[in-house]
């Protein structure tokens, strides 16, 4: 991979999509000096920034990548690509909060998610990146439990004795 391929295509992309850096960043969960620091080739996005970055660019990981015949290390090792593929397949898990039925309602107003959203803002001005949240209703759960997972792991379990406004 050419890193001043890298930067261009990135840039190109961006602008071919009709985002500013900063509304790249915020939908990806960076800060507005990290994608300029991407676009000038000064540093690459973290692993787990792909899949959202090409989600959001409209690009493959191939071509972002440049990689040639399904090879994306220098000498076709085998071994270092299949971990390299299991890597950024792990990157399209992003952080889930699981709701049980009784706090769909919870969730179908807009303010939580403005909420979440106004979280990433705060936390990106300090350096701090939240990253995307899917939110989700799941049957299996209790009627109020909710729980938080990434990567299928659970980060909070937790039911909740009462559903007011401020839950």
């Amino acid at each position: 991979m050419n890193l001043t391929d890298f930067g261009e295509k990135i840039l190109r992309s961006r602008q071919n999509t009709g985002l500013t850096q900063e509304e790249l960043a915020l939908r990806i969960g960076v800060t507005p000096q990290a994608v300029s620091r991407w676009e000038r080739n000064q540093s690459m996005p973290d692993i787990l920034l792909f899949s959202d970055l090409c989600r959001v660019l409209n690009v493959s990981a191939d071509w972002l990548l440049d990689t040639v015949q399904g090879s994306i290390t220098g000498e076709y090792d085998s071994r270092a690509q299949e971990e390299i593929f299991e890597n950024l397949n792990r990157c399209n898990e992003p952080l889930e909060i699981l709701v049980g039925i009784g706090l769909v309602d919870t969730w179908k107003n807009e303010c939580c998610v403005a909420w979440i959203a106004e979280q990433r803002r705060l936390l990106s001005l300090e350096g701090f990146l939240l990253p995307i949240v899917r939110i989700r209703d799941d049957c299996r759960l209790r009627d109020r439990e909710f729980m938080i997972t990434a990567f299928r792991h659970v980060l909070h379990d937790e039911d909740i004795e009462t559903v007011d406004e401020n839950t």
